[in-house]
């Protein structure tokens, strides 16, 4: 799990490292992800980057070739799993009760997989920081491409207006896609360039951005069962 934490390779590393060369790695690790820590955190913040960057040696060195990929430094790298979960997974899995809208997914006419980012229905890769508004981009990518689909018109769809506005949801501690998508329903959609993501809660500005998916053009949402995905596999 610790791998998808670590999945894009930014700083190559030596299989194996000098206390120098850790404290060199942390330093550009802090200089290119812009790292400010409170004195008291520095230690700490270090000790769980030499561990990350030992799993990272580790893998590379002896479980690549078997698993297909490697892994690398990236933005999370400080970060311990616990910490991670409890600060980027916003998903509200336990507040979810309802199946009202789960569907099972008719297979029978499928290609055997669609590259969406060819077919432009993709907007570019986002960042939600240090912020737990997971349910937010998940939302905003469901619905750009659907949006593209139906329009044939890319749009790139504020998550700050989800984090701001749908009180429904707990901004950066958390939310669900099925309460985002209701908002969407019955409220206009603002452009990201318009409604810029901060990755902190904020006083709802939805009255004030530019228009990218007109109130009234979401008209519902369905989930797929968990049937489905294991009939596919």
């Amino acid at each position: 799990k610790v791998v998808l934490l670590l999945a894009i390779a930014l700083v190559a590393v030596n299989a194996s490292l000098s206390d120098s060369e850790y404290e060199n790695l942390f330093k550009v690790f802090r200089s290119e992800h812009e790292k400010s820590y409170a004195e008291h955190e520095v230690a700490g913040k270090f000790a769980v980057f030499k561990d990350n960057v030992d799993f990272i040696n580790d893998h590379n060195a002896n479980h690549a070739e078997e698993l297909g990929y490697t892994v690398g430094i990236n933005s999370f790298a400080d970060m311990s799993l616990n910490e991670y979960r409890n600060t980027m997974l916003g998903y509200n899995a336990l507040k979810k009760r309802s199946t009202e809208n789960t569907v099972l997914l008719d297979e029978s006419d499928l290609a055997d997989s669609v590259d969406w980012t060819t077919k432009g229905a993709v907007t570019p890769v986002k960042n939600q920081g240090q912020c737990g508004s997971c349910w937010a981009f998940s939302t905003t990518g469901a619905l750009e491409g659907a949006w593209e689909i139906a329009t044939k018109k890319l749009v790139s769809v504020s998550e700050q207006q989800f984090v701001d506005c749908d009180k429904v949801d707990s901004c950066c501690s958390g939310g669900l896609m099925d309460n985002a998508f209701k908002y969407a329903e019955a409220n206009a959609l603002c452009t990201e360039e318009s409604y810029p993501y901060t990755g902190v809660g904020g006083t709802c500005q939805a009255t004030a951005c530019t228009v990218g998916i007109p109130k009234g053009d979401v008209v519902g949402f369905k989930e797929i069962g968990r049937a489905s995905c294991r009939e596919r596999v």
